[in-house]
């Protein structure tokens, strides 16, 4: 496997079940929308590299959970790269809000009640 390119990993951590994204860089990471066009969870979705899900007899694990069980212990003392990346995302989208020009507007709620007894 190769190195990610932003994250850093523990060296007893081999980055097994480690989704697609995170071996990438966040500043060229483009979220994935859901079937619905909504972006959940920063637009990171669940992908591994095929063949990464272990079978336990007629069990079978998806890697991201044990990737979890795994690395549980090893990012006590520093953030894992799940929040490393996530992290960076953060810092990235607040640059964004601060240099995007957001227009203010004012909305005026006119409520009108009807019916026999109007109030005046």
């Amino acid at each position: 496997m190769s190195k990610p390119k932003f994250v850093t990993l523990r060296p007893q951590d081999t980055g097994f079940g480690l989704p697609r994204a995170f071996w990438g860089h966040p500043d060229t990471f483009a979220p994935k929308a859901d079937e619905d066009g909504r972006i959940r969870r920063w637009g990171l979705s669940p992908d591994t590299e095929a063949g990464d899900d272990e079978s336990m007899g007629d069990f079978e694990i998806p890697a991201t959970m044990m990737r979890r069980m795994k690395t549980s212990g090893m990012y006590f003392t520093t953030p894992s790269p799940e929040k490393q990346f996530v992290d960076a995302l953060i810092i990235k989208q607040l640059e964004a809000l601060d240099t995007a020009e957001l227009e203010r507007s004012d909305y005026v709620l006119k409520i009108t009640l009807t019916g026999e007894e109007s109030v005046k």
